[in-house]
């Protein structure tokens, strides 16, 4: 079975979420947008609770690349499905823990910017790199890559 990889982006995932995350940042210092989350400590916990479980997303899909030999770099060929763990649940568990992780950034910096931004992310990750790795992964598992996709939702 010929293995493909996706092409090369411009801007990786971890690059385009800190770049999103860093233009709320400005956008809300500029035009503050600020967010009531309640007292300090609560803010901290909501936002904290976010980055975790964003964390934990990331962590669980690695893990499951790891388990079946394959490569989680997305500029590297994909050597097997992988449809166990966390990705019974979602096609795309690492772009959304990265958006768990915005959120929870968030809320600890009290910015409605950060929030609008989180769709933004989903739709910016999507066109340049999610439509092509399902494209890619259709062409190399076929029906193996079609019967996951009626199975499991692209994000959640």
């Amino acid at each position: 079975m010929e293995t493909v990889q996706t092409r090369r982006t411009l801007l990786k995932p971890p690059v385009l979420y800190g770049l999103i995350a860093a233009a709320g940042l400005l956008l809300h210092s500029i035009i503050p947008a600020p967010m009531p989350v309640g007292p300090l400590p609560l803010r901290l916990a909501l936002g904290l609770l976010g980055v975790l479980a964003g964390t934990a997303c990331v962590a669980a899909a690695t893990r499951e690349f790891k388990r079946a030999n394959t490569n989680v770099v997305t500029t590297k060929p994909v050597l097997s499905l992988v449809n166990t763990g966390i990705y019974g649940v979602s096609r795309n568990p690492i772009y959304l823990g990265f958006t768990l992780m915005l959120l929870g950034v968030a809320v600890l910096s009290a910015s409605w910017w950060l929030v609008a931004f989180a769709p933004l992310s989903l739709v910016l990750v999507y066109v340049t790199v999610v439509k092509r790795e399902e494209q890619l992964l259709t062409r190399q598992f076929g029906p193996s890559y079609e019967d996951y996709c009626r199975r499991v939702r692209r994000w959640i």
